[in-house]
């Protein structure tokens, strides 16, 4: 017991003596805490949000974009253009199996004014699989195109976070 009293006494009249080195140590061992727990909530924070971010991407999709050929084929030269055309869209439809959903996606940009506000927004024409491919959840009281839109070639409007 005695050798614990002298061992804590040591160690307080160390702690007098060296002031500067024992402040130096407890706040590198408060500021070493402090940056490690900064640096998993911060780490913490960026996942959910990069979770979040590409939930709008969707979840087991294939995207194509149309490009430009590479190498010549039957006397045609390189560099055309591939476009990808509704009838292609209804041939991967009818011919793949196991294709739970597919969608074209026209974009284009067009100039909004609204009142003394003029904006730039990108729109997209898309089908009425679009939504559940890419995880778009209408606000509440709001729907996103349905199938009998297509089917009666309805001209809906569904704003996103941005331009709402």
């Amino acid at each position: 017991m005695s050798t614990f009293k002298d061992a804590l006494r040591q160690l307080f009249r160390d702690m007098r003596n060296e002031k500067l080195r024992t402040f130096l140590t407890m706040f590198g061992i408060v500021w070493g805490t402090v940056a490690i727990s900064l640096m998993l909530a911060f780490g913490t924070g960026l996942h959910k949000r990069l979770i979040q971010n590409t939930a709008g991407l969707g979840d087991r999709i294939v995207i194509a974009w149309p490009g430009l050929t590479s190498i010549p084929f039957e006397g045609l030269g390189k560099g055309r253009r591939l476009r990808i055309t509704e009838e292609d869209i209804g041939a991967i439809r009818s011919d793949v199996q196991g294709l739970k959903a597919i969608s074209g996606e026209y974009q284009n940009e067009m100039r909004l004014d609204y009142g003394t506000k003029t904006l730039s927004i990108d729109i997209s024409g898309v089908a009425s699989e679009f939504g559940r491919m890419r995880n778009l959840v209408p606000a509440p009281g709001g729907r996103f195109i349905n199938a009998l839109d297509d089917d009666q070639q309805r001209r809906v409007l569904f704003l996103g976070d941005k331009l709402k």
